[in-house]
């Protein structure tokens, strides 16, 4: 129950967070088969939550990192969302003794037909880019088929931010082509190192079908070049003369750019982006307090960029709906304190804080 209520209401804060979310392949997940899915790693928590929020089924489970377990009621809660904790080397090495009771775990869930995601990178770094793996992924899968879980898939999940740190960003996820665990078990110990191997190579594969992978070398300046483009993209797509852009066209952005292809020049803007927040800025007062106020917590709170985007996003679910209770609550008693007339200043403004959301200007 604590699941899919969180689950909902974190769905719906996203949408607001985000300006766009796509979801790609989807066809790719059989909620009928035990399920492995293996994601790359670039914001923290926030990977998790937005799988979860548009999952087809509640039969998902998560690996995240042990240390967020420390406090027994944050632990308790955290099981309660189907969030099951990993152990790192940078946690001691006595913890990672603890792993085995979170991999026989993991494969129990398997073994009930459940659906399991880990960040096959490990570590989390907000970087547009691929990243080796660690054999955890492939560790766990191994385990499963050892118990006798021969039909286990695993589904490569490609996890891309247009940028990092900053709302009206887009979140593009692509679920690849599903492979089977089975055939990649080693049939004998001597194979075993090598099984890993290609296990991570073949999910390496996948991932990379789903990733758009920036090159390390002059890093920035493709990140601004693609921002460009995409910019256009999106406005000419307003304006009729395109389409939304996706993962496709931004690893055709990055490819173009050694070629200096030029950037197209930014369209005119609509009175109703204008109006949402652009010159004439309407809207902004009302939303403007919760926005700052969780910006500010963020910068105080999180160090790490790889951490900010999932924070300010817990912040601004909590801080909107506190600042709506009140701001309508203020308007209710103005206007004359009857309930009915705060039910409907309530939703209008969750409408338009939607619209706000949906408007913003691009960077």
């Amino acid at each position: 129950m604590l699941y899919q209520s969180v689950r909902l209401l974190i769905g719906f804060f996203l949408k607001m967070y985000f300006r766009r979310i796509k979801f790609s392949g989807m066809e790719n997940i059989d909620e009928s088969k035990p399920t492995l899915l293996c994601g790359n790693h670039t914001n923290a928590f926030l990977e998790g939550v937005l799988i979860a929020a548009n999952y087809p089924n509640a039969k998902l489970y998560f690996l995240a990192r042990a240390d967020v377990f420390n406090h027994p009621l944050a632990a308790k809660i955290l099981d309660k969302l189907h969030i099951i904790p990993i152990y790192r080397i940078r946690d001691g090495y006595n913890a990672l003794d603890r792993n085995k009771d979170t991999f026989n775990k993991v494969t129990q869930l398997l073994k009930e037909g459940k659906h399991v995601i880990i960040f096959s990178e490990g570590d989390c770094i907000a970087e547009k880019r691929l990243r080796s793996l660690k054999k955890g992924s492939a560790r766990l899968a191994f385990q499963a088929v050892e118990e006798g879980l021969e039909d286990l898939q695993i589904i490569p999940v490609g996890i891309n931010y247009t940028g990092f740190g900053k709302e009206g960003e887009d979140a593009l996820i692509q679920f690849s082509e599903p492979f089977n665990a089975n055939d990649y078990y080693p049939k004998s110990e001597t194979e075993k190192a090598s099984s890993l191997n290609q296990f991570n190579n073949r999910l390496i594969e996948g991932l990379k079908e789903a990733v758009v992978d920036y090159p390390v070398e002059d890093y920035e300046n493709i990140n601004d070049y693609t921002q460009q483009r995409r910019i256009a993209a999106i406005l000419g797509h307003r304006n009729g003369t395109g389409s939304e852009p996706g993962i496709a066209e931004e690893r055709q952005w990055v490819a173009d750019y050694p070629e200096g292809v030029p950037a197209a020049a930014p369209q005119k803007q609509r009175f109703l982006e204008k109006l949402a927040i652009g010159e004439s800025n309407l809207l902004l007062p009302i939303f403007f307090i919760p926005h700052f106020i969780a910006n500010r917590l963020t910068k105080k709170v999180v160090k790490s960029l790889d951490f900010f985007q999932s924070m300010e996003v817990a912040f601004r679910m909590v801080l909107v709906l506190v600042w709506g209770l009140v701001f309508t609550t203020v308007l209710t008693i103005l206007v004359g304190g009857k309930l009915g007339i705060w039910v409907v200043l309530f939703l209008l403004y969750f409408l338009l804080y939607r619209f706000h959301c949906n408007n913003r200007p691009l960077h």
